[in-house]
């Protein structure tokens, strides 16, 4: 019975060397969940959000505005202690609450309280917890605010032209009378100091806009004509147009009152310019109940506000190059998980190369393809690097996810190196055998030589240095060797790709050439 079983394995065995296995083994990398995407090395107006299986998802960033040349004031409210991104605004006092549930754009949204009511703000039907870590004072009554104080570099020192003022509002009540912004500064006029306001505050259920001494000739008030709704995110836009005189008040994007600011009040007059001193603060949520985020000033008339949560170009990852490890490895599918909500959309496309200076041009074509499918056409190379678009629905109100993606591949593998490597030391030379290598795209042999083990650094043979590539023979003779001197050898096989793949060493063999047969 015994022997039986071992002539059925040296069966088996044979059978293995004759007929190779038709399938090639798969492998997979997969980028994202564990990883953090860390292989993408790129990533431009994307963001990395907690997701599906509690790790780390690819989505759009949210459309904050970024400072320009512009841009003379911007506060995003993401986190504490609150700041000008332009830095040309000093925070003076800073007592309002940070949300970090509710926020409209970015990270976190600036929560005020307008009484004694603390760190809990109605939203949706639900509550918005506020993070109560804020430092700084309130005010009397347990009223929250935030003071800004103009440096020398800001519209109020250097004069004004065109400017906008926009901001996103969260009123969780319409009490009436709630303050929302007010600068109050002073002027010089006939010799005495007279005080100077710009005011936004709710008066009932519609916004109103107070220009006090703030525009020469006269006082000037806006109010809109839509009543706000409670617990709901709103864009406020004050614009400028200097050419014109134009004063325009929009929500949402709909104008909502308009007037001239000019001598005449209409449209052809001479345009009054605002004139305003540094010795003023700007006050902002003194006597509001809610939310506010995104407040910018700019020195432009804004005729195109961004309304949306998310930009209208694509988010663009791009990876670094993925070494798949062999040349010729065959790219069979690229899988991912993730999310596209209504009208939303994730292009995905792929570039790939054997050679690295191929890989790295940006003249490289990008190849699109369906994630979760084979392949509609032959992929193969070594080094590989992946594309995603991410891009949000018409509205800018929703975002597609990216959760994970796998690249599965199967490596072009080297052959396995020769087996019973034989050695015939004679005068002067050495002959070396060894049996064929099984492999279907097996393409010659090499023989490594020299003086020491595992150190092929020959260089004595007539036939040439190590290594010697001996083509498709399995057996060769080396000659012009010193006689006495032991050498120690080595085969490998490669296989026909380009550049081809070697396999690892042979069992190590040696010998001694002499004039003497033995």
């Amino acid at each position: 019975m015994l022997r039986k079983f071992l002539i059925s394995l040296r069966v088996l065995w044979a059978l293995c060397l004759t007929f190779p296995p038709v399938f090639a083994l798969e492998e997979a990398i997969v980028l994202g969940r564990t990883d953090g995407w860390s292989d993408f090395s790129h990533l431009e107006r994307l963001i990395l959000v907690e997701g599906k299986w509690n790790t780390l998802d690819i989505r759009l960033q949210d459309g904050q505005y970024t400072p320009d040349g512009r841009t003379d004031l911007l506060l995003h409210f993401d986190r504490l202690p609150f700041q000008d991104s332009t830095q040309r605004y000093r925070v003076e006092q800073e007592s309002p609450l940070l949300s970090k549930t509710a926020a409209r754009l970015g990270r976190g949204a600036a929560a005020f309280t307008a009484g004694s009511g603390g760190g809990l703000i109605a939203q949706g039907g639900s509550d918005v917890t506020v993070d109560a870590r804020s430092p700084g004072d309130r005010t009397p009554g347990g009223r929250t605010l935030l003071t800004l104080v103009p440096g020398n570099k800001t519209l109020f020192a250097e004069g004004w032209g065109d400017f906008s003022l926009e901001f996103w509002l969260y009123p969780a009540d319409l009490a009436s009378g709630q303050t929302i912004l007010r600068w109050a500064g002073s002027l010089i006029e006939d010799g005495k100091k007279v005080p100077q306001y710009l005011i936004c505050r709710l008066d009932g259920r519609y916004m109103e806009w107070q220009f006090l001494r703030f525009f020469p000739g006269g006082d000037i008030t806006l109010r809109g004509i839509s009543p706000f709704l409670p617990r709901k995110w709103h864009h406020l836009l004050l614009r400028f147009d200097a050419s014109t005189g134009l004063l325009e008040y929009l929500m949402d994007g709909v104008p909502e009152a308009l007037t001239y600011a000019t001598d005449t009040g209409s449209e052809g007059g001479t345009v009054l310019i605002p004139r305003t001193s540094m010795d003023g603060k700007l006050l902002i949520g003194e006597g509001l109940t809610g939310l506010i985020d995104e407040l910018r000033l700019s020195r432009d008339c804004q005729d195109a506000p961004f309304l949306g949560r998310y930009p209208n170009a694509p988010g663009v990852g791009t990876t670094r190059l993925i070494d798949l490890g062999y040349t010729n490895s065959r790219l069979r599918r690229i899988e991912a998980a993730y999310s596209t909500p209504s009208n939303t959309d994730i292009y995905f496309s792929y570039r790939m190369s054997d050679r690295l200076e191929h890989a790295l041009s940006v003249d490289s074509p990008w190849i699109p393809f369906v994630p979760n499918r084979d392949l509609t056409q032959p992929a193969t190379g070594r080094f590989l690097q992946l594309r995603v678009e991410l891009m949000s629905d018409g509205s800018g109100e929703l975002s597609p996810s990216l959760s994970s993606m796998t690249v599965v591949y199967e490596p072009d593998l080297p052959p396995p190196p020769p087996s019973y490597v034989s050695v015939i030391a004679g005068d002067g030379s050495v002959e070396l055998a060894w049996r064929r290598v099984n492999a279907p795209d097996a393409g010659g042999y090499m023989i490594y030589y020299g003086f020491a083990p595992g150190k092929y650094t020959g260089t004595a043979a007539a036939e040439g240095s190590s290594p010697l590539d001996v083509g498709t023979s399995r057996r060769f003779t080396l000659t012009g060797l010193e006689n006495g001197r032991l050498y120690y050898f080595a085969v490998v096989s490669y296989d026909s790709s380009d550049p081809p793949h070697q396999s690892r060493f042979s069992m190590e063999v040696s010998a001694r050439p002499s004039k003497v047969s033995r």
